[in-house]
């Protein structure tokens, strides 16, 4: 299915990132596209099993994943709430696809070509890339067949819950209330001045200006600034130091003594004592 992806896209060697997966994964769920074992269900829905192989799979993907965002901060309780939560998610998810399948909703393989290609985790200097594609499937163990497959469900499951969300209705009341709040009217008044007509009208001199100034300087008065693309030092510019005498140099010495010298330290090979009654005495003390 979809091949027409894969041969229309070029090749290009992508540097794997398991981070990468995690949104894709995470918005359209993988599930029932591997080989189930005989026998092996993690629930039942609706008389259908959910494959325990398909569950673990899925559960590795996302204890990965998780575990490289959290690190130590990962935890068994976290682990706890994840193996629960991903459990409910498809049970969840099979009840919405089997009453999807009643209802006979179907996703057209160009829906499904169309959100894979536009997926930021395929995306290669701006354009749909199959090696990433593959090699992303491939690190986390699923293959392109099936990712698809699993595309497709997981849009038909989709389309019910934008259904749902959108079958929304409302009273009598509400619409009346809504077609009163569009058709309301406002008057409104208002008066337009315009400064040049009362240019003429008006005569400021001089020292009431400047008294103006006086009486509200901190509105007129901003900060110096200096705006500089680059300093340059040079050696060259900047003055010598002073050569300093020997009072000079010992007086500076003795204001920072502490930042010249260390703690007296010693190292010791032998303890010797009078005694082995004294020796013993001196370890049991310790």
């Amino acid at each position: 299915m979809l091949s027409a992806i894969r041969n229309k896209s070029k090749g290009w060697v992508a540097y794997l990132v398991v981070g990468l997966i995690t949104v894709p994964f995470a918005l359209f769920g993988i599930q029932d596209y591997v080989s189930s074992s005989a026998n092996t269900s993690i629930a039942t829905v609706d008389g259908e099993d959910i494959d325990v192989n398909v569950y673990y799979q899925e559960l590795n993907t996302q204890q990965r994943n998780l575990q490289q965002q959290l690190g130590a901060a990962y935890s068994q309780e976290i682990d706890n709430a994840i193996k629960q939560t991903l459990l409910d998610s498809m049970i969840n998810e099979k009840l919405i696809e089997n009453f999807a399948n009643s209802l006979g909703i179907v996703t057209l393989d160009d829906e499904v070509r169309s959100v894979i290609e536009m997926n930021q985790a395929f995306i290669v200097d701006g354009k749909f890339s199959e090696d990433r594609y593959s090699q992303l499937l491939r690190l986390n163990s699923y293959s392109p067949a099936g990712y698809e497959i699993a595309q497709s469900k997981a849009l038909t499951r989709d389309q019910i819950k934008r259904n749902l969300s959108g079958s929304a209705f409302i009273s009598t009341t509400q619409i009346k209330q809504l077609d009163d709040l569009a058709s309301q009217e406002r008057e409104v008044s208002y008066i337009a001045l315009n400064t040049s007509d009362f240019e003429s009208q008006v005569s400021v001199s001089k020292s009431e200006i400047s008294d103006y100034f006086n009486e509200n300087r901190s509105n007129f008065i901003e900060g110096q600034k200096v705006k500089v693309d680059f300093v340059e030092l040079s050696l060259g510019d900047m003055e010598e130091p002073a050569t300093p005498d020997e009072e000079t140099l010992q007086s500076l010495y003795d204001d920072n003594a502490e930042l010249y010298t260390n703690p007296e330290r010693r190292r010791t090979q032998h303890i010797l004592v009078e005694s082995e009654d004294l020796a013993n005495e001196l370890l049991r003390s310790n």
